[in-house]
């Protein structure tokens, strides 16, 4: 099989207790749990190395051995397994559990299977052991062999020995008694593994009242372990003591920031009679105006409960709490991949460019490389080995901060806001001003170094990932994690209502440069806040909902659903009378669906009520394209009064006049827009055609150069060029029509003219070949054919001529001057009757071509 890669495997003393047992079978039901051991396995090789994500092995391992994968090992071997690349299939799984009991009734339910796999890059067997503790598997032991390993170095992931294990139960005991002799707090906190592995000695073996004394001594020392705090609860009530049993459940209850650990203290307390903390009731407020606060994906209900409480509180509005929790979709990314980012980036600026290049040199790797999350990891790691032993310390905090983060998900503020628009649009009831989604995972911006919470007019969304203790290596609190939340739930739904934000030095809207900031301001508003939420109230406009409206009504506009968008242009108009922007956006809506008269009317209402420049340019953009070339006119001309020198007024102005066939003028105001901003193409189209119109052909010329010169790579510029020269300069038409089809290969027109002037330039066959490549391109474009046709008949191959003719006539048999020339090349073959028949066609259609050919044509008849 290859290089047996590194084998994570459980602690000796788990092993130690496994072995004092009797072997049991056939006394459980053995096939059943071989099965569910057995889909448990595929669900966990599936999921763990699809991606290869060390933190999902991690967050599968038994609690009681987790601490013996060490981080480090982790890591480097998944760094190691990755290069097999992605899972491809599962061929079989094989391997058995065992049951062990010791001498009293407790058993131990265990699995070892190995897991045949096809990758990407080749096959692996993975070794997994595993564990059954509550009905529920965990890992033990995590293995990968595959040949694909052989060209790597071997890395030892055998845990490191630890010299102060103890190697029995009696030895631990006497260091964990001597430890809490010490009565040294800070001592027995630094030790607390010691007694957490005697507690499970305790536990394993069914001692409460020394189970109980340890987790006492472990809450003494670390009161925020609330696992444990429960764990003695239930130990409590079950040795009867029910008073502290209940109160250990509550400080559960009151404090956990887990919500499976606020349900489990929640039906303690109900199962043993004891009372259950009310929900908190919220303040009687302001009812006619009202936000909805959303729950966005997997949230925490009780800490949404107990924020709505204290926000609608402190804001003085209703703040309802929303039944329909919307699926936030898959995340926009990992929050490993900034933090990759900048760790490579700050190991690389305090590298020297020849440092710099060792590590790369040594990776094989090229500075794109490090674009890559996977190329950033290879960097870092790397860095760190080059420190040798003093890259010890910093890559286990490294690899902590990079686990801790591996697993969280982030999202685009922008697109989590967009998804809750589209979840929750504004409805029938009028009282609702605004939607505020709570999300347990992360934000972010580009241009953030962090985010908790962002608004987008009446939307917005906060987080609490960054608030919670587990990030922060800190002891669970709810109380606080509710007060973080608050400060960014008053922010941000502040920013809903329209309110700016606040400068005010420690008010609950300040802006905070980090978590301790956030952590020491007020959760109050301060009174700039509270008077401009007062004044709020009391004025009753709300601009961010009928702003919110206007986005919703022009997308049901896009949608064709103009009855609907109408109605939320009335509530819009209705929510904030007398704002401009509000109209402004009206206008905007109807302007995308090419209701231009809607649009002008919504415009010159916004213009009316704040005479901005924009309002009146995009009036002249409505009136221009629905061809009221005048009233367009007349728009620009009154903003060019207020802006001479403004290129892209001068330049409507100049289109307008044109459009209206008045080439003098145009000419003046296009040459002047050009000459200040010669960036639209648009502008020289429009001169040269006006240089053409009024027979000043060397002047369009010139202005086609102009344009080709100024945009290279654009056909437009070569193909007008090309036009112009063509049945004049047949090898200037002939190179801007090949340049014209090298950029735009699409355009099939230009290849007939191409065409056309190789032929004129006596260059049939290769004129020929660009008529059959149009072809290609577009069969229905009978002037092509047409030509071919013509072509073919000037190199007096008539029967080619002919068939080319009849597909040309059979796109288009009104295609008079095409009758006519069929004829031609009906008389060269003396076909005089069909000759004769298509003549008349051609004159019935209009064209009557040369008197000289209907003579000769007669003579023959």
């Amino acid at each position: 099989m290859g290089c047996v890669c590194p084998y994570l495997r459980f602690s000796k003393l788990f092993l130690t207790l496994l072995t004092a047992v009797i072997l049991f079978s056939c006394t459980d039901n053995l096939d059943q749990l071989n099965e569910d051991a057995k889909k448990y396995v595929e669900s966990e090789v599936t999921r763990i190395t699809t991606g290869w994500k060390q933190g999902l092995l991690m967050a599968s391992v038994y609690p009681g051995v987790r601490e013996e994968f060490k981080l480090q090992t982790v890591n480097q071997i998944f760094f190691l397994y990755k290069k097999l690349g992605a899972l491809q299939q599962i061929n079989d799984i094989t391997g058995q559990v065992a049951i062990t009991r010791t001498s009293g009734s407790d058993k131990t339910i265990t699995g070892t299977y190995q897991a045949s796999a096809e990758y990407e890059n080749g096959p692996a067997v993975i070794h997994i052991s595993c564990v059954m503790d509550n009905e529920k598997w965990y890992i033990t032991g995590f293995r990968v062999n595959s040949p694909v390993f052989e060209d790597l170095p071997p890395v030892s992931g055998e845990p490191a020995e630890d010299d102060n294990e103890p190697a029995d139960t009696a030895a631990l005991e006497k260091e964990v008694a001597d430890l809490l002799a010490t009565g040294d707090t800070i001592a027995i906190r630094k030790n607390i593994k010691k007694l957490k592995t005697l507690a499970k000695i305790y536990e394993a073996s069914g001692s409460d009242a020394d189970l109980i004394r340890m987790l006492e001594k472990i809450l003494e020392a670390d009161a925020t372990d609330l696992s444990s705090q429960f764990k003695l609860a239930t130990l409590l009530a079950k040795n009867g003591d029910g008073a502290k049993a209940q109160e250990k459940a509550l400080q559960v209850y009151n404090f956990t920031e887990d919500e499976k650990l606020i349900d489990q203290a929640r039906q303690f307390l109900k199962d043993s009679g004891f009372q259950v903390p009310p929900l908190p009731e919220p303040a009687p407020v302001q009812t006619d105006i009202e936000i909805v606060m959303v729950p966005m994906g997997d949230v925490n209900m009780q800490l949404l409960y107990e924020l709505r409480v204290l926000l609608q509180e402190k804001i003085g509005l209703n703040i309802t709490l929303s039944n329909h929790n919307i699926d936030p979709g898959p995340c926009d990314r990992k929050a490993s991949e900034p933090f990759l980012k900048n760790v490579c980036e700050e190991i690389r600026k305090s590298l020297s460019q020849t440092q710099h290049q060792a590590i790369l040199d040594n990776l094989d790797a090229t500075d794109e490389e490090l674009a890559s999350s996977e190329g950033q990891s290879r960097y870092i790691w790397k860095y760190f080995s080059f420190l040798g032993e003093n890259g010890k310390k910093y890559r286990e905090t490294y690899y902590e901060a990079l686990l801790l983060r591996e697993d969280m998900e982030q999202y685009l503020a922008g697109s989590l806001i967009e998804r809750l628009r589209l979840a929750v649009p504004f409805g029938e009831n009028n009282k609702v001003k605004g939607y505020l989604g709570v999300t347990s995972k992360g934000l972010y911006c580009p241009t953030c170094n962090f985010l908790y919470g962002n608004a987008e007019w009446a939307y917005g969304v906060i987080s609490y990932d960054g608030f919670l203790a587990a990030h922060n290596n800190e002891g669970d609190n709810r109380p606080r994690l509710v007060k973080r939340l608050l400060k960014q739930a008053l922010s941000t739904a502040n920013f809903m209502l329209g309110i700016p934000r606040c400068n005010t030095p420690f008010c609950a809207r300040a802006y905070p440069h980090s978590l301790q900031e956030h952590d020491a301001k007020s959760d109050n508003l301060c009174p700039v806040c509270q008077s401009r939420l007062a004044q709020f109230k009391k004025d009753r406009v709300f601009e961010t909902c009928a702003l919110s409206l206007c986005e919703q009504g022009n997308a049901l506009l896009k949608a064709g659903n103009p009855d609907a968008a109408e109605k939320c242009f009335r509530r819009a108009r209705k929510e904030a009378p007398g704002h401009s922007q509000v109209y402004g956006m009206i206008g905007d809506g109807y302007f995308a669906v090419g209701r231009f008269d809607q649009a002008v009317n919504a415009w010159q209402k916004a213009y009316k009520l704040n005479p901005k420049d924009i309002y009146m340019f995009n009036m002249g953009l409505a009136y221009y394209k629905n061809d009221a070339f005048q009233s367009a006119l007349d728009a620009f001309t009154l903003l060019l009064e207020k802006k001479p020198d403004d290129a892209q007024v001068l330049g409507w102005v100049g289109t307008c006049y044109a459009r209206m066939k008045e080439c003098p003028k145009a000419i003046s105001y296009l040459q002047k827009a050009i000459a200040i901003d010669p960036g639209d193409i648009d502008r020289f189209q429009y001169l040269a055609a006006c240089f053409n119109q009024t027979g000043q052909t060397d002047k369009a010329i010139r202005t086609m150069e102009e344009m080709a010169g100024q945009f290279p790579d654009h056909y437009i510029g070569y193909y007008y060029l090309a036009r112009q020269f063509m049945g004049k300069d047949h090898a200037k038409a002939i190179k801007n029509f090949k340049k014209t089809i090298e950029l735009n290969p699409g355009l099939v027109p230009a290849y007939e003219m191409l065409g056309v002037s190789l032929a004129r330039d006596g260059k049939r066959e290769e004129a020929i070949g660009i008529f059959k490549k149009g072809i290609t391109i577009d069969g229905n474009h009978d002037s092509l054919f047409n030509s071919l046709g013509y072509t073919y008949y000037q190199e007096k191959r008539y029967d080619q001529a002919i068939d080319a003719y009849s597909q040309a006539l059979t796109l288009n048999p009104n295609f008079a001057l095409c009758h006519y020339n069929k004829a031609l090349a009906h008389y060269a073959l003396e076909q005089f009757s069909l000759a004769e028949q298509h003549l008349n066609t051609a004159a019935d259609l209009g064209y009557k071509g040369s008197p000289a050919f209907r003579r000769a044509l007669y003579k023959k008849l």
